[in-house]
């Protein structure tokens, strides 16, 4: 009896991450989402002290995935995320927008609200890797009066047969001067 209590809890353990895995496997898994920043150093023409902000959109479920906006939690003297580029690959083709594409493609800048939501197929094929959009914004800052602080970027939207904004994730980039 003490021997079948003692193996209770690995058991347990085990069928928590089988369960886990069967749902990756059938696509049950939700969208990651990942941000990071990097400082400008001038020579894209920006001030020196831009700081560049990537974000990453991972489709892992089998829904297909809209993203209609994204915002930044900065206060009102700050200066919010201007778009830069963003691409899409969807299926194994990658499609870029960026200058006037990009333009037509967004409603607004500040937040950044997309005229239609950016679509990302869901991820059916299992052999081939997720789909996935990557985002590039830049955000003007005077690098003397930048002290380390975290900053959420605000991803917004909804799987397909859903209702819009039922998606929402936050991740957390750390603004830091880059000294």
């Amino acid at each position: 009896m003490a021997a079948a209590l003692i193996t209770l809890q690995p058991l347990r353990k085990q069928l928590h991450e089988m369960r886990l895995q069967t749902q990756f496997m059938t696509g049950g898994d939700e969208p990651t989402v990942d941000a990071y920043q990097a400082w400008s150093d001038g020579s894209e023409g920006l001030a020196s002290g831009s700081a560049e902000v990537f974000v990453r959109i991972v489709n892992w479920n089998r829904k297909s995935l809209f993203i209609e906006r994204l915002e930044a939690d900065l206060s009102a003297d700050e200066h919010q995320l201007q778009p830069n580029y963003f691409s899409v690959r969807n299926s194994g083709a990658k499609q870029k927008y960026e200058g006037e594409e990009l333009d037509k493609r967004l409603l607004s800048r500040t937040p950044i609200v997309f005229r239609k939501p950016l679509y990302l197929y869901g991820w059916e094929d299992r052999s081939a890797g997720p789909n996935a959009i990557h985002l590039n914004f830049w955000l003007h800052t005077d690098i003397a009066t930048v002290t380390e602080r975290e900053v959420k970027i605000r991803v917004i939207g909804f799987h397909i047969n859903e209702e819009p904004g039922t998606f929402q994730r936050e991740p957390i980039i750390r603004l830091r001067s880059k000294n």
